[in-house]
């Protein structure tokens, strides 16, 4: 967990203006449920300058190794960001979540095959639009 502090150009803020940025996060890992399950849990938080600045997300993780080498993995996010985007009437932010399922195999050392499926739905406040996408990801990574 840990905090920062730093001065940036928001372009999500009216005028684009400099401002006062904090970022804030907090998160464990590993929680054993079970000897094959284990959950993990994140908080990030943006704290910026101005009324109803501030952007968030909360994250859970789920793992469950199915054997030796074969680990199923579930992830659930959801962000509320309300500066996001700002139209000139003021209006604007994103709120979404998403929900992504990877089933990761070691192939052999250092090398690990993934294959992914990610589903995001986000609402966003400054073109009054729901939009959502789903994805998937099929790797293999190298690790050295």
């Amino acid at each position: 967990q840990g905090a920062l502090t730093s001065k940036t150009a928001a372009t999500g803020q009216p005028g684009n203006s400099e401002v006062e940025k904090q970022h804030f996060y907090a998160g464990i890992r590993d929680i054993r449920l079970t000897d094959k399950l284990s959950l993990g849990l994140a908080y990030d938080l943006d704290k910026v300058d101005g009324a109803a600045n501030d952007n968030w997300s909360i994250h859970t993780y789920l793992s469950y190794q199915i054997n030796d080498k074969t680990k199923l993995n579930l992830r659930y996010g959801y962000v509320e960001a309300p500066h996001i985007i700002a139209a000139t009437d003021g209006a604007g932010g994103f709120e979404g979540h998403s929900i992504t399922a990877t089933l990761e195999h070691q192939l052999w050392d250092g090398v690990l095959s993934r294959l992914e499926y990610r589903h995001d739905e986000g609402d966003d406040a400054g073109n009054a639009a729901e939009k959502s996408s789903d994805i998937v990801f099929l790797n293999l990574v190298y690790g050295f």
